[in-house]
């Protein structure tokens, strides 16, 4: 068997495989985050089609939508909503996170 050259011989020192291995592990994390951040990507592109849809639809009664004591189901989550009644100072309640001609804004429920 030859004899490997000086050069060889320091590649396969301990701090050489390791650094080797971390290279590997760091690279196998960088495509596993590239995958996460795809499969988010997409999630966001489901949820702005499902906004858009039901943002665009005609409003339905509040009463039949939502039952007391029951959670929104998900497909129902964005529904434009159509209620009547008093205004109670009270209780009202702020919506973030909404937009008006591609602003950022707050709706006031009361």
């Amino acid at each position: 068997m030859p004899e490997t050259s000086g050069v060889y011989r320091f590649l396969l020192t301990r701090r050489w495989i390791g650094l080797a291995i971390f290279v590997l592990a760091m690279s196998a994390l960088c495509v596993r985050l590239g995958f996460w951040q795809w499969h988010r990507m997409e999630h966001k592109q489901d949820q702005q089609i499902q906004v858009s849809t039901h943002l665009g639809a005609k409003p339905v009664s509040l009463t039949g939508l939502v039952h007391a004591g029951r959670p929104v189901d998900p497909k129902d989550e964005w529904t434009r909503v159509r209620v009547t009644g008093r205004f109670d100072v009270a209780h009202q309640v702020t919506v973030k996170f909404t937009t008006r001609d591609g602003r950022p804004g707050v709706d006031v429920v009361t």
